[in-house]
């Protein structure tokens, strides 16, 4: 079930929806905390809206959890003490 609100969230954020692609990938990880690789997905989008916290702590749910996820992000979070 966790898929469909991940599958939403993507659609959004690749239309620009920002605020919907974020409610259905939190919807899918509240579901499935589990699913690293849309906390990948949260950490990129968090990125691009500038709200660093929040990007480098799904970033690091995501890397913990096995995914590859850029490991320049997790520097500039290590540079912010985050």
């Amino acid at each position: 079930m966790y898929e469909a609100y991940a599958n939403r969230g993507s659609f959004y954020a690749r239309v620009g929806e920002t605020a919907e692609a974020e409610a259905n990938f939190l919807q899918a990880v509240k579901i499935n905390p589990e699913a690293f690789t849309v906390h990948a997905m949260l950490g990129l989008l968090y990125a691009e809206t500038g709200d660093v916290q929040k990007s480098c702590y799904h970033y690091r749910v995501a890397a913990n959890g096995g995914v590859q996820v850029d490991p320049r992000m997790l520097a500039k979070c290590e540079e912010n003490g985050l």
